[in-house]
């Protein structure tokens, strides 16, 4: 699949243009997206299914947040274990995997987070990219704050990174028997567009949220 719009659509992630991004057209590949959507609905279904979960919850029953954002195909999967060995419910993309289903014209599940009176930390990845170009431009934090989540709860966002011929060269070598490589280098160049959230550093008061 080609973008004949690519150049825009750079230069609005570069531009942090949302109101052009949302309205963009995604047309359905057959596979991974079998509807005709824009990056707005999508979005919306996400939050709306969310906010359902979080409606009757108050501020102080969630807990403190930690996500892993970054391109697909960074080492992720190892941090998410991580935290999961280390005896914190670490999740796996449940806002991406939402997102997966609404484009398939199927409706999404919420995620159903733990209370912080028994579960004080919870980790969550969520990464960019690379089947489709909503999922390269989504971004998972706005989704959850939009819907309810305290944005003060998400006290420490992971920002992961690698060079990008070296995730490229990953995700071609794992899945191009999936999607045509010039799509990958086309999304590749999409993605991203969550990451200014992000910082590498812990915040000096985290450890209190612990």
């Amino acid at each position: 699949m080609s973008y004949p719009n690519l150049d825009q659509i750079c230069a609005a992630i570069k531009a942090d243009d949302a109101k052009y991004l949302c309205s963009l057209p995604l047309a359905p590949e057959g596979r991974y997206q079998t509807v005709e959507t824009r990056l707005a609905d999508l979005n919306q279904r996400i939050v709306d299914t969310l906010a359902r979960a979080f409606e009757d919850r108050s501020a102080d029953s969630f807990p403190a947040l930690a996500v892993s954002c970054g391109k697909c195909l960074v080492g992720s999967t190892a941090l998410t274990n991580l935290f999961g060995i280390a005896g914190f419910p670490s999740y796996y993309q449940p806002v991406k995997t939402m997102m997966r289903f609404e484009a398939l014209g199927q409706p999404s599940a919420p995620w159903i987070v733990p209370d912080r009176a028994t579960k004080p930390l919870v980790h969550c990845k969520e990464m960019t990219g690379l089947y489709l170009l909503a999922e390269c431009l989504f971004d998972p934090i706005d989704l959850l704050v939009a819907a309810g989540y305290p944005a003060a709860k998400i006290s420490m966002v992971v920002a992961r990174t690698r060079a990008g011929r070296l995730s490229l060269d990953s995700w071609l070598e794992k899945w191009s028997l999936h999607r045509a490589p010039a799509t990958f280098v086309q999304h590749i160049t999409c993605c991203g567009r969550s990451m200014p959230h992000g910082s590498s550093a812990m915040p000096a008061d985290m450890a209190s949220g612990w």
